[in-house]
Formats: structure tokens, C-alpha cells, sequence
């Protein structure tokens, strides 16, 4: 069991780094002009701090030149699209770590604890889709402003999905280091930690690799620069 859980836990680990490298460099070409043209991200929508943040993000990606808006346009679709492969990696990964810990723990409470934790990541998961789904249909020249109770919706919608997963996460790794400090763990759990760990290297020398190239590419963000007050992109 141990074993499986393992095997399946690096795997989804791996498509996890996989996926936040192809939408970190989609990321970087989010631009917008809510009268200054700046750089955006996702979590910026996730996050936004009103309805009218939401509108007016999304309204300024199409005031740029239409060249560049259709370069931020399917971009941005682009990464919430690739979500949807992030999604069930993450708290796939998430899940596997809170029952291997469950299955670790003495305490019925703490396997309970974890046993929970573990199954809510469903929620999280359906929370993502729905958050996707919802963003993918506002993108568009005009946006429909959402409503009071819709965007209550939404914000709690985000809370559920990252308080959720960050307790599941943060808990479970935080009793893994404690099994590890305390020598509680099997020997051939080794093999998986050094495939955990080749795999945050091979991802962090990526994502150098991709920014020194963004970089040199555009050294003085030229991007930024050209963009002006031409004819805005008129639909998607």
C-alpha cells in the first residue's frame, strides 16, 4: 500500500510541476491597461477585491492593441485551461499525502483528521472547476459585472478551495517531517524522497532556463513598451 501510494504520489507531483511550468510561462505574457498598461496574474482575478476589480481587469486586456490582446487572451485561456490537468494532480497529490498520514497516525482523531482532509480535496477540486468555468465565461470585451451575491459566491468559493487544500497540504507534510525527524519511516520510503526531490530540481532549472530566455528575449520588456492606444481587440 505504502508503496502505491508513493509511486502515485510522485507521479502526480511531477504532472503538478509540469503544469505550473507551462502556466507560469503562459503568466507571463498577462498584461492589461486600466489606465496604465501593467503585468497581472491569475491570482489577481482569484482574489480580486470587488466585482468591479473583476471587470475592469478583463475589460483592459481588450483596450490593448488587438495584437497583444489576442496574445493575453489565449494566454489566459490558455492557463485555465491547463488547470484542469493541474487540478487533479495537486489534490490528487494532496489526497495521497493526507491518507498515508491518517494510516501513519495513532491518535483515532488524527486519523480521522486526516481521513477527512483527505476526501475534501474532492471539494476543492469541484470548487477549481467551478472557479475555471466561471472566469473562462467572463473573459470577453464586455463583462457582465457580477452580481453581490454572485461574487459571495465566488470569494467563498476560493476560500473553500485554498483553505481546504493548504490544511491538508500544510498538515500532512508538517506530520511527514515530524515521522522523518523522529525515525519514523521505512527505509525504502528513501527511493521516492530522492525521486520528489530530482523533480523539484529538473523543475527549478527549468523555470531558470525559461526566464533567462523570457529575459533575453525581452530584455527591456519591449511587450510593455509597445503597447499604446491603438485599436483596441473587438472580440475574442
Amino acid at each position: 500500500m505504502t508503496i502505491d501510494i508513493w509511486t502515485w504520489f510522485c507521479i502526480s507531483f511531477g504532472v503538478m510541476l509540469l503544469a505550473t511550468l507551462i502556466m507560469t510561462e503562459q503568466g507571463r505574457k498577462f498584461r492589461t491597461n486600466d489606465g496604465t498598461t501593467r503585468k497581472f496574474g491569475i491570482l489577481d482575478l482569484e482574489f480580486a477585491a470587488n466585482p468591479k476589480e473583476i471587470v475592469t481587469l478583463i475589460e483592459g486586456i481588450y483596450k490593448l492593441p488587438a495584437v497583444d490582446a489576442r496574445r493575453v487572451v489565449a494566454a489566459l485561456k490558455g492557463q485555465l485551461r491547463v488547470d484542469f490537468i493541474y487540478m487533479p494532480a495537486t489534490y490528487g497529490a494532496i489526497f495521497l499525502l493526507c491518507m498515508e498520514t491518517s494510516a501513519k497516525l495513532s491518535s483515532q482523531v488524527g486519523k480521522d483528521a486526516f481521513l477527512w482532509a483527505a476526501w475534501a480535496q474532492a471539494l476543492c477540486w469541484l470548487c477549481d472547476i467551478g472557479e475555471n468555468i466561471y472566469l473562462l465565461n467572463k473573459i470577453g470585451p464586455k463583462v457582465d459585472p457580477p452580481s453581490k451575491t454572485g461574487f459571495l459566491i465566488y470569494v467563498i468559493n476560493e476560500w473553500i478551495k485554498w483553505g481546504i487544500a493548504s490544511l491538508g497540504a500544510i498538515g500532512s507534510l508538517a506530520c511527514m517531517l515530524y515521522f522523518w525527524l523522529s525515525g519514523e519511516f521505512s527505509t525504502h520510503s528513501l527511493v521516492y524522497l530522492i525521486i520528489v526531490v530530482v523533480e523539484l530540481i529538473i523543475f527549478f532549472l527549468l523555470g531558470n532556463v525559461l526566464a533567462k530566455r523570457e529575459d533575453k528575449k525581452d530584455p527591456e520588456n519591449p511587450t510593455v513598451a509597445s503597447y499604446t492606444n491603438d485599436t483596441p481587440l473587438a472580440s475574442n
